[in-house]
């Protein structure tokens, strides 16, 4: 039990436990400015409340709440590498999902996203009347700026919480990242998703591997012991077709029965926990014991870290991993085991795996880093995220190769990607997966054919419904065909410095190499000069003449050149699989803006700002903004160029995310953007042109991390209707008040969004002046305004 010094603290919420390790000084700060909340508003929390037994924070959510995350929370710098200790005491009445979680964020862009990094403890649940202790370990990883510690609590019942402490327990050691001097071999990296198995068309594509799901609730259903003979047989019929065509089995076992399911009966089947081990190794030695002659490469299990039943905890995956490797070792030493597919690049839920003593029990680790339609690879920073994944692993003193087990993107309709744009995207994934230097050899795309609807799961095929195929399975083909022989990533070629631009070299065999180039946006021709014949192909398998010279067109779809190239593969750099300073972040849009003192700017004088289409490129998106400052705050105006503009005429909160509008995005603190990240002085704020201007809507939209769906009552937009049918002007001002009143010079964090709502309130255009579709959670590409001096 903690002894608390609350008593000789008086007015502190919170005390340091005196059993801290090393008794250090607790990090965490406890006044009422210090824990900041994201609570809904009408749910009850305090932050000094007293329950009997000396002050606490209080949380309370009431029996009709649903779900979000709520929490209260704070960020606190941190030491890459160090180790830290978090400690509190915690009572519950009726809970069912509390917890503390810790999120990293990283800066310089050299780390992934830290939604896709963070720590939890184990999940509080039930009545304790009497206080309990609550400790979590865990090291800051390399590179790690700052750790944002919450109390979260996400289910109807009351926390109280007391003695909060984190504490640093080890200094930073002087961690030795093991330079890669293996080469993972890429030869056969790419694979295929496939749901039905017709082997002509995975022979089309070029396909070398494929992921087969012999899901649990298929194989055994009906009950204990009642064996799917019919099922089972057709399974085997398919793999055997499969392996005699040459094409590789990675067999993935997972979705229990419903009478196998502990708690979420009727999740996919039951998937979620099994109440008996016993019975999920049987169900495992069934399948290994009829297939170990035709498969030697299985998965256990898929996305547990989002299906799993009371909060996903990878503690309790880690005994059915345990138990499965266990099996088909027994059955098969020579197996090759994969962990589940994670979803995403979850670095706590595998560090966790780790320290459950998952370490010895999987072969190869595996996630599905999806970008869906949200930012392209390059936007979303795939490699980044991957190197991370990979630094945890090498953290935990293992080398295993990482497979991509399935990632995609829908296309038509959803999120508005044309069939051209998926291949596009889904292609220099690849590339970008197996270049990051992060050990990923194998990568899954998902799926083969199309199936009836609009989601990733249904429109993110190779063919059509009808078995047509696509642009994506013409450009998967012609990857597979130049990519499956390579061995190894030699690095990139210097070609100036022309952002957009992306190439990656592989070597396929002594003096042999494939060289892919492709554009982020737009096109570009170069010419090229080698001192040997090499041919140029299209993205969708086009060889050209063999020449020493070529002049080539690079577009948004890669473009490769094979053939002999020493004097190319000379000036390309190697990258390491722990290389994780190769990448800088740069703000990539700087401008100056005026500083005036009266209420009018004059916009005659202040630089127009162009917006460059993210979402929808190809139907060309045209908006143009200016920028002026002041002591009272920022005047922003916007022109678009819209044929059908479709005003709000949606009453609330709600309406400005259907309707076209204009959003605005400042950071008061630029040099602290991390990758991914988003801090308490970064504001968000979008307005709604209104059917006039005064309906038109300014809203200050969150905080950070926080919504904050504010209406700014006096400030609203000035919409200037055009008559001539181009578009409409809007332009309206952000008090400073409402934030932090900046000072004349100062450079302060800036971007600004512009998006157009006509088909049924879904935003099928987006243009955005310096950042991606991923502003909300990521200032490190935002812009940079330079605040003028105050005019005489």
């Amino acid at each position: 039990m903690f002894k608390s010094l609350t008593a000789l603290l008086g007015a502190a919420v919170f005390a340091v436990p005196l059993n801290t390790a090393l008794a250090q000084t607790n990090l965490l700060r406890h006044s009422d400015s210090a824990w900041t909340a994201d609570w809904t508003a009408g749910y009850g929390c305090s932050i000094a409340s007293n329950d009997g037994d000396g002050p606490a924070l209080r949380q309370n959510l009431p029996a009709d709440f649903t779900r979000g995350n709520h929490s209260w929370h704070q960020t606190i710098p941190v030491q890459p590498g160090a180790s830290y200790r978090f400690e509190a005491q915690y009572k519950l009445t009726d809970v069912q999902k509390a917890m503390a979680q810790f999120h990293f964020a990283y800066p310089d862009g050299k780390m992934m996203s830290y939604l896709d990094f963070r720590f939890s403890t184990p999940l509080l649940s039930g009545t304790q009347d009497q206080w309990q202790s609550l400790t979590y370990d865990f090291k800051a990883p390399k590179g790690a700026a700052a750790v944002q510690v919450a109390l979260r609590l996400d289910s109807p019942g009351t926390v109280y919480w007391k003695d909060v402490s984190l504490v640093k327990t080890s200094s930073s050691p002087d961690l030795k990242f093991v330079e890669d001097e293996q080469d993972y071999d890429l030869r056969d990296s790419v694979g295929l998703v496939v749901r039905e198995l017709p082997v002509d068309e995975l022979l089309a594509v070029n396909a070398k591997w494929m992921r087969y799901n012999i899901n649990w609730a298929s194989v055994e259903g009906d009950g204990p012991g009642q064996w799917n003979e019919e099922y089972l047989s057709r399974v085997q019929k398919e793999i055997e077709a499969a392996t005699e065509a040459g094409i590789h089995v990675l067999v993935s076992l997972g979705y229990a029965p419903r009478w196998a399911a502990r708690k979420n009966e009727g999740v996919r089947g039951g998937f979620v926990v099994a109440s008996d081990q016993n019975q999920w190794m049987l169900y495992v030695a069934v399948i290994v014991g009829r297939l170990n002659h035709l498969v030697d490469t299985y998965r256990i299990m898929n996305e547990v870290n989002h299906q799993w039943d009371s909060g996903s905890q990878p503690q309790e995956y880690t005994v059915f991993l345990q138990n499965a490797y266990r099996t088909i070792k027994a059955i098969d030493p020579a197996a090759t085991v994969l962990m589940a597919g994670v979803s995403g690049t979850p670095g706590g839920y595998l560090n966790a795996i780790y320290q459950s003593g998952g370490r010895e029990f999987f072969d190869v680790a595996a996630c599905q880093p999806y970008m869906h339609g949200r930012s392209s690879p390059e936007e979303g920073r795939l490699a980044d995220r991957l190197r991370a994944y990979r630094m945890v692993m090498v953290e935990n003193g293992d080398n295993a190769p990482i497979w991509g087990t399935e990632y995609g993107y829908p296309s038509e309709p959803l999120d508005r990607i044309s069939p051209e744009q998926q291949a596009a995207l889904y292609v220099r994934s690849h590339l970008l997966a197996i270049s990051s230097g992060a050990g990923v050899n194998k990568f899954f795309f998902f799926l083969l054919r199309d199936q009836n609807g609009d989601t990733i799961s249904q429109t993110g095929g190779l063919y059509t419904r009808d078995w047509q195929i696509k642009p994506l399975g013409r450009a998967v083909s012609t990857l597979a065909e130049l990519i499956n022989p390579v061995r190894r990533y030699v690095g990139e070629v210097d070609l100036g410095d022309d952002p957009a631009l992306y190439n990656r070299l592989f070597e396929a065999a002594p003096d042999q190499y494939v060289w892919a180039l492709w554009r982020t946006e737009g096109q570009s021709e170069l010419t090229l000069d080698f001192t040997h014949p090499v041919q140029v192909v299209s993205w969708d398998g086009d060889f050209s003449d063999a020449a020493r010279t070529h002049t080539v067109t690079v577009g948004e779809l890669p473009i490769y050149i094979v053939g002999d190239m020493p004097d190319i593969a000379a000036r390309a750099y190697k990258e390491k699989a722990i290389g994780y300073g190769s990448i800088d972040a740069t703000q990539t849009n700087t401008v100056t803006v005026p500083w005036t003192a009266t209420d009018t700017p004059d916009w005659t004088t202040t630089p127009t700002l162009e917006l460059k289409a993210k979402r929808a490129p190809e139907r060309g998106i045209v908006a143009h903004a200016q920028v002026a400052a002041g002591k009272g705050g920022l005047w922003v105006r916007a022109e678009i160029e819209d044929d059908s503009p479709a005003f709000s005429t949606v009453d609330g909160f709600a309406g400005i995310w259907t309707q076209d509008s204009v959003e605005v995005f400042l950071n008061f603190t630029p040099e602290n953007a991390p990758a991914g990240f988003v801090t308490d002085q970064c504001y968000h704020y979008i307005a709604s042109p209104g059917i006039s201007g005064d309906d038109a809507r300014l809203y200050l939209a969150s905080v950070g991390s926080r919504a904050r769906q504010e209406l700014l009552p006096d400030n609203q937009p000035k919409i200037d209707e055009w008559d001539n049918g181009k578009g409409y002007t809007m332009s309206f001002f952000i008090p400073w008040d409402v934030a932090r009143t900046p000072h004349p010079d100062e450079t302060v964090g800036f971007d600004i969004v512009v998006t157009r709502s006509d088909e049924d309130g879904n935003r099928e255009e987006t243009a955005v002046w310096s950042g991606s579709l991923d502003n909300s959670t990521d200032a490190s590409l935002w812009g940079l305004i330079q605040l003028g001096g105050v005019e005489q």
